[in-house]
């Protein structure tokens, strides 16, 4: 269940059913709540940072009662689950501010798993990479496969702020623009230029010079400093690069 997602009037008697007249509209017979219906097993509860108060108190007695009341109903309904909840948010800070209930918080903290950004997790980014582009290769009917090693490379060395969601984008729109099986170096390299181009183009025209100093220092930025990949990506010899580099002095470092 994604607690951000439900409205907020429906959250009770979507998690703890309703009985029948409980509201205009409700079901004849009543409906049962997601509680009842996980009962004997697990209930996931996603984004559980963004549960109004006032829901978290109800649930809070419902984990420690093990059981529920249906909205307009009269009789408590015994439920035995297990819960898993998941927030991108700081639930410790959350609880300081006001927002989320403390004794909640220590009932659904037994055990937690903290799972690191994307760019703490580098060994996971080419396996993620692979599963993204088959499953939006199949979506888009289109024949690509994989990103060749230049472009995993580029992928590898930035930061990812937006973790996988923002990964899932830069492989969607990779996929899209890709002209054979495999993605290029050369498109990774356009996505990029594309995304953190100046909103502005009413600027002053560079120089020659400004501009081959521009394309060396944002190429040792995508290869974090790397001269071999760096050299790989402008297109030009190890050697011209360090020739460049100390006519430039710009700092590799």
């Amino acid at each position: 269940i994604n607690c951000a997602a439900l409205p907020r009037e429906l959250i009770e008697s979507e998690l703890f059913g309703y009985e029948e007249g409980a509201f205009t509209g409700a079901s004849r017979g009543g409906r049962p709540g997601k509680f009842e219906l996980a009962s004997g097993g697990t209930i996931f509860l996603d984004e559980i940072g963004d549960m109004p108060l006032d829901m978290q108190a109800k649930l809070l007695r419902v984990l420690q009662e093990r059981r529920v009341l249906r909205l307009g109903g009269r009789h408590y309904i015994s439920c035995d689950v297990r819960i898993i909840v998941a927030t991108n948010k700081n639930l410790v800070q959350e609880v300081e501010r006001g927002n989320f209930r403390r004794d909640l918080y220590y009932r659904l903290n037994v055990l937690s798993i903290v799972i690191p950004p994307l760019r703490q997790r580098g060994a996971d980014l080419e396996l993620l990479v692979q599963h993204l582009t088959h499953k939006i290769s199949r979506q888009l009917d289109r024949e690509v496969r994989s990103f060749s090693p230049g472009a995993l490379e580029i992928l590898r060395s930035f930061s990812w702020p937006g973790n996988v969601r923002q990964l899932e984008n830069m492989v969607e729109r990779a996929v899209n623009i890709a002209q054979n099986s495999e993605v290029t170096t050369e498109e990774v390299m356009r996505l990029f230029d594309q995304q953190q181009a100046p909103a502005s183009v009413a600027e002053k025209p560079l120089s020659i010079e400004e501009v081959e100093q521009l394309a060396i220092e944002r190429a040792l930025k995508t290869a974090d400093g790397n001269i071999s990949l760096a050299a790989r990506l402008l297109k030009i010899s190890r050697n011209t690069l360090y020739n460049k580099l100390k006519k430039s002095h710009i700092n590799t470092g």
